[in-house]
């Protein structure tokens, strides 16, 4: 499995514009988003799945979740597990990102 594309990356924006606007993830390479110094999301071409898919780590050190998004319902649905896999993380900042950011609970 290997990450996605920029072109692939810019057919997406209803996903990636939250996350880069979310204040507790860092976008470190295009579609990978860490939480601190932890790997949090990635946007990766996995054929084996049938195309692109976002893996989601819910916990540090955890396994990855590997979760479809050619739709923008499934795409929606990433949003809501970032969500609350940040809320369940708790910590420092905010657990909640910010209207602007599109990703509203």
């Amino acid at each position: 499995m290997k990450h996605a594309t920029a072109t692939v990356l810019d057919r997406m924006p209803d996903l990636l514009t939250p996350l880069r606007r979310h204040p507790r993830l860092t976008e470190r390479s295009p579609g990978a988003f860490y939480q601190g110094s932890a790997a949090f999301l990635h946007v990766c071409d996995d054929p084996a799945l049938g195309g692109i898919v976002a893996t989601l780590r819910t916990r540090a050190r955890g396994p990855w979740k590997r979760l479809p998004i050619a739709t923008p319902e499934q795409r929606r649905g990433v949003l809501a597990a970032v969500v609350a896999a940040l809320a369940q993380a708790g910590g420092a900042g905010r657990t909640t990102p910010p209207a602007k950011s599109g990703m509203e609970a």
